[in-house]
């Protein structure tokens, strides 16, 4: 079968020759060059997920520092404790509604956070 197609195309006049060939080799430029987008998208794509594995990875390792160098449960403690202090002074709706209350609130919550010093004799000067 491939004789008859080998020998049919000898026998053909060259210019369907010449213009077969040319469609061939148009026909097979674009097919590489299509794969060469498909390669360069590819390695493109393994670029970039080697990137965010390794800012995973980084990210992971830098949570991990952060844990081993806190001791977390004390620090949670205080952060609540605030945080409780702040939203008990808060009025009943839970908002602030003019600026004079809005000082009011604030005023009473530096006074729970930072109660006056006493000194030795009692009074500070």
């Amino acid at each position: 079968r491939a004789d008859k197609v080998f020998f049919s195309m000898e026998t053909e006049s060259g210019d369907k020759r010449t213009g077969k060939m040319a469609e061939d080799s148009k026909r097979k430029e674009k097919i590489v060059l299509e794969l060469l987008k498909k390669v360069k998208k590819r390695r493109k794509m393994i670029r970039s997920y080697t990137y965010l594995s390794w800012f995973c990875i980084f990210f992971c390792f830098f949570l991990g520092s952060l844990y081993l160098k806190e001791d977390n449960v004390h620090l949670y403690s205080v952060d609540n404790s605030i945080r409780n202090r702040v939203v008990d002074i808060l009025p009943s709706q839970g908002t602030v509604p003019t600026n004079a209350l809005f000082y009011d609130w604030l005023s009473g919550v530096v006074g729970n956070m930072f109660p006056p010093t006493v000194c030795g004799n009692g009074i500070c000067e």
